[in-house]
């Protein structure tokens, strides 16, 4: 049949066998690097199979590559919420991945689906990433079938293959910060993340910062859900909450909030006459194009997120190696701007970023 202009005929093991003058059986073992006790070539043999391969242009199929060779060179990467995921993190594992000539196969899966993932099931790739906490069962199946796992900010938190965000220093270079712009009492705005392991390790690390920073035990203020979770209340009824905890906690001079929350942390502040940052500085917790847009620009601190993706594939990689790569904890960057700038302390002289790993 006539191919139509542009399509890729895929090239056979027989065709190759049939230009190289050998049999099928020998052309599969030299292309997948193997031996055989009752079949044997020389390296002259593999030499003049490689060429044709290529000259033919032949592609191996991934699916019979797996089957014979238990291999997929392929990595699942399965996700509840896509934009659980930063696109830069996205980026990096798809750059890596590729880098590491795998194929990146996506599946979506939420913590309360109550089947297996394709890719568990069928053990489709070599290894898994992540991003997002699974149930038991998937979980014991993934472990039942030795899928090499990395584990991205869940709440697994101990074990090879792990990687958390260090979220006590992170909130050390909040405090840091505030204190420095002349701030002395924070309000925590605090988003339960369904039992989450970075809400208490954020609100245990605030309350040993302060405590180390000599400042009053902070305060604690906390939504029903995060704005940017799905089902929230609508966005005034946020702000009416942010509203009641600002006129509660009319003594604090600083919010440490998630960078999703801090758009309706600046119209709360309006409508109670603070001004930001005059009247109240705000950090955000979280990265991402939102910081700049907002006025003033919002301080953040964030895991780098292109980090998270590089270290995420690398670790994989290792562990596929058979190494044992234990656990890594991320540090947060702290990025002033001016939604902390204090007439008291002037931030000409604040680094533009700070890292967690370095302020100890």
């Amino acid at each position: 049949m006539a191919r139509s202009k542009g399509q890729v005929r895929n090239v056979t093991l027989a065709e190759i066998a049939r230009a190289c003058g050998l049999s099928t059986p020998v052309v599969s073992l030299v292309l997948r690097s193997k031996t055989s006790g009752s079949i044997r070539y020389s390296q002259e043999t593999a030499a003049r199979v490689q060429a044709m391969a290529k000259e033919l242009g032949y592609r191996p199929n991934r699916a019979s590559r797996g089957h014979f060779g238990g291999r997929h060179d392929s990595i699942g990467l399965l996700v509840d919420r896509f934009f659980d995921l930063s696109s830069l993190a996205l980026q990096a594992i798809h750059t890596e991945a590729a880098a590491q000539g795998w194929l990146l196969v996506v599946e979506r899966h939420a913590v309360s689906d109550q089947v297996i993932p394709t890719l568990v099931r069928e053990h489709a790739v070599d290894g898994l990433l992540l991003p997002n906490d699974v149930s038991p069962e998937v979980a014991e199946r993934i472990l039942e079938l030795g899928i090499p796992a990395v584990w991205i900010n869940t709440n697994r938190t101990t074990g090879s293959g792990v990687l958390t965000y260090d979220e006590a220093g992170g909130m050390a270079l909040a405090v840091g910060h505030l204190k420095q712009t002349g701030r002395r009492r924070i309000l925590h705005i605090h988003q339960p993340r369904d039992a989450h392991y970075s809400s208490a390790a954020r609100l245990s690390g605030l309350r040993a910062a302060c405590a180390a920073a000599a400042l009053p035990v902070p305060n604690v203020g906390t939504l029903d859900r995060r704005p940017d979770a799905i089902g929230v209340p609508a966005p005034e009824q946020v702000v009416a909450r942010l509203v009641d905890l600002l006129h509660l906690h009319a003594d604090c001079d600083s919010v440490v909030t998630h960078t999703a929350t801090a758009p309706y942390v600046y119209t709360a502040a309006r409508r109670v006459g603070r001004d930001i940052p005059r009247d109240l500085g705000v950090v955000g917790i979280g990265g991402g194009d939102l910081t700049h847009l907002l006025d003033p620009p919002l301080t953040t601190i964030a895991v780098g997120q292109w980090d998270v993706g590089y270290k995420a594939v690398h670790a994989l990689a290792d562990i596929l190696e058979g190494k044992d790569v234990g656990m890594a904890e991320l540090p947060y960057t702290l990025h002033p701007a001016r939604s902390t700038e204090s007439d008291i302390s002037s931030t000409a002289s604040i680094p533009a970023t700070i890292r967690s790993s370095d302020h100890e």
